[in-house]
This record gives structure tokens, C-alpha cells and sequence, in this order.
């Protein structure tokens, strides 16, 4: 019987410590096997994760603080219902117990060999700091180019980078066009199911939109004339600054028309900005100067316009003086005795090339009239 009582003790405490041990060791071990995508796998913060059982579609797994799938709260949707995967706000008020704060991050996909996680190969342009050849970060934002095997779904917003090359305007002159989309996944099933390429799609969308918009416009409407100081010489090739209305309007006529890639796709396009417009291909330095030009013009007729206006003005102003002085003297003048005759004596016999003769008898008597001389006499 000691024997018996041994074993029993010997049990019991290899059970007292093998239930500390082993939770202890399980966040380690599940987490091992989360890396290995055996059993479990990791999401980073703000990605869902496409769960496929014998490579069909099974479930997405995803990790956004304050989020979570509205089948998870609304019990009548099912998993094979693609409105069951909508981003939502997470109302729940349940806190998990602390010893789950070492599972975070780590989710149950089903057992090996059947449950995977699946991939894809993505393409897509960053706008942000590219690194420099010796690994040091540039200090000034750039277009960055990535093709990468990935295996979630970004579902919390970032901005893309997007390029029209040579979209004509109606004179046929090319423009390249880049802009910035800040677009955030609301459903990541309508996404990667939905589209073949979700990201493709949106760019040919605002490919298309902005060619029709460019097409419908000439040049000069597309630009601002550039900000030079009156009688600066503008060097030749500069352009001006893209107008603030055309940018406008063309991030609006794209915001419209991604508009219904949220209803469709999953697709939210929150906010579009034009970030560049400018001549484009093998002409560009040519069209560069035939705008210069056309600024250098319409600056000197400008300067035309206004030094004849300062002129007139002028002239306006003297005449307008004289006018005023003649009315006063003869307003004094009128005012004394015989002012009248006196003054008009005064500025006839200033008059150069007159000739007088008096009418009335020899003595004298008759009045003083002048008249032009012959110049041919």
C-alpha cells in the first residue's frame, strides 16, 4: 500500500506543477507554432489574414484595435455571407482576462495540412522615404515600388502612390499626372475575391477619369503662370505651378467616380490629392518654352497695358488742371471792369502770325479785329 501512496502523491504533484508549467509555457508555444502557421498564426495590428481549408476559402482572421467583422456581432450572418466580413466598429464591452494579453495577436486557423494561410502577389507603389544606397533614409518623400508574395489584407487606411503618363490635353499636348489615394480596406472577402486586383482596378479607374479630364482642357488651364516679380526675366523651360481649381476639380471628379468601389469592392477612397502635373515625353522642354513664352507675352502686354493707362491718367490729369486754372482767371477776371476785353486782348496778341485792321472811320475809331495773316504774302 506505500507503494500505492506514493504513486498517488507523485501524481498529484506532478499535476500541481505541470498546470503552472504548462501556463507558463503555452503563450511560448503557441507562439512558436503561430510562427511556423501550424495550428495557430500571427496578424499584425491593422491586417487581415485569408484563413483557406483545402485551398478553398474558409475565414479571414484579423487584428484591428477597436474593430472587428459584423458577422461577429450580428449572430443571423454566416461566413459564407460576403457582408459577414464588413469592418466594423467593435461595441462589445466584454475586457478578456489578463492571461490573454500573451495570446494577443496569435489565432486559431484549424489543423495542418487542411488550414492555411493564403498568399498572393501584390504590386503597389509607397509614397514615402525611400532609402539611399547606404541604407540611410532619404530626407524628402518619393515614389517607392514594391512586388511582394504577401498574405493579409491591410485594412487600416494608407496612401498609394498612383502615375497617368501622358494624358493629351485637347491641343495634344502630353501631361504626366501623379497623385496620392488614402484608401482603407472595408471589406477584405470583396477585395481579394471580389476584384483580381483591387489595387489595379482603383489605378485603371483614375487612369481613365483623368484622361477625359485632361483631354477636355488645354494647357494653360491646367497651369498657373509662375509667381515672378514684374520685369523679372522668366528662364526658359519654367512652368508654373499647377492650378489650384484644376487640382481641385480632377481630385474631385476621381473621389466621385472611386466613389462606388466601397459598395462593390471593399474599397474606401478617402481622400485623393493631386500631388503632380506636369508636361511630359520628348517635346516637354519644347512645350516648357511655349508656355514660358506665352507668360513672357502676355507680362510685357500687361506692362504695355498699365504704362498706358499711368499715361492717359496723366494726361487727364494735366488737362484737367488747365481746366481748372483757365476757369479760375476768368472767374477773376470777370470781376473787375473791362476784365473781359482786356484778357481776350491779352491772348489774342500772343497769337503768332495774326494781322489786325480797324473797322470804322481813319481816326481809329472802330474796333480792333484779328485776323491769320496770309503766310503766303
Amino acid at each position: 500500500m506505500d507503494w500505492q501512496l506514493t504513486m498517488f502523491v507523485m501524481l498529484i504533484t506532478f499535476i500541481a506543477l505541470a498546470v503552472p508549467v504548462f501556463a507558463i509555457l503555452s503563450p511560448l508555444i503557441v507562439r512558436k507554432l503561430a510562427e511556423l502557421e501550424l495550428f495557430f498564426a500571427v496578424v499584425a495590428e491593422g491586417q487581415a489574414r485569408p484563413v483557406i481549408w483545402n485551398k478553398q476559402f474558409s475565414k479571414f482572421i484579423m487584428n484591428y484595435s477597436g474593430y472587428c467583422f459584423a458577422g461577429q456581432l450580428d449572430r443571423t450572418l454566416r461566413e459564407n455571407n460576403e457582408e459577414y466580413w464588413e469592418v466594423v466598429r467593435d461595441q462589445r464591452l466584454t475586457r478578456p482576462h489578463r492571461i490573454w494579453k500573451f495570446f494577443r495577436g496569435l489565432y486559431y486557423i484549424g489543423f495542418i495540412y487542411f488550414a492555411e494561410i493564403q498568399r498572393y502577389k501584390m504590386t503597389w507603389i509607397e509614397w514615402g522615404y525611400p532609402k539611399r544606397p547606404d541604407g540611410i533614409l532619404a530626407t524628402t518623400k518619393a515614389p517607392i515600388s514594391h512586388e511582394e508574395i504577401i498574405s493579409h489584407v491591410l485594412v487600416q487606411s494608407d496612401v498609394y502612390f498612383v502615375k497617368v503618363l501622358s494624358a493629351e490635353t485637347s491641343e495634344g499636348i502630353p501631361v504626366d499626372v501623379g497623385f496620392l489615394l488614402t484608401i482603407s480596406i472595408t471589406n477584405p472577402y470583396k477585395a481579394l475575391y471580389r476584384v483580381q486586383h483591387w489595387l489595379e482596378a482603383v489605378a485603371n479607374q483614375s487612369e481613365g477619369t483623368t484622361r477625359v479630364y485632361i483631354g477636355a482642357k488645354e494647357i494653360r488651364q491646367l497651369f498657373a503662370p509662375p509667381p515672378t516679380a514684374p520685369g523679372t526675366i522668366i528662364p526658359v523651360g519654367a512652368v508654373g505651378a499647377l492650378s489650384e481649381t484644376s487640382s481641385s476639380e480632377l481630385a474631385q471628379s476621381l473621389q466621385d467616380r472611386l466613389k462606388n468601389f466601397n459598395v462593390e469592392f471593399g474599397v474606401h477612397v478617402e481622400l485623393v490629392q493631386i500631388q503632380s502635373m506636369e508636361p511630359a515625353g520628348d517635346a516637354a522642354a519644347k512645350y516648357r518654352e511655349l508656355l514660358t513664352k506665352k507668360y513672357e507675352a502676355e507680362r510685357e502686354a500687361e506692362m504695355v497695358r498699365i504704362a498706358a493707362d499711368a499715361e492717359a491718367y496723366k494726361i487727364g490729369k494735366i488737362a484737367e488742371a488747365q481746366q481748372q486754372a483757365a476757369e479760375m482767371v476768368l472767374g477773376a477776371v470777370s470781376r473787375i471792369p473791362g476784365g473781359p476785353d482786356i484778357f481776350h486782348s491779352q491772348q489774342v496778341g500772343g497769337l503768332p502770325n495774326l494781322r489786325t485792321y480797324v473797322e470804322g472811320d481813319r481816326k481809329g475809331k472802330g474796333p480792333i479785329i484779328a485776323i491769320p495773316a496770309d503766310r503766303g504774302e
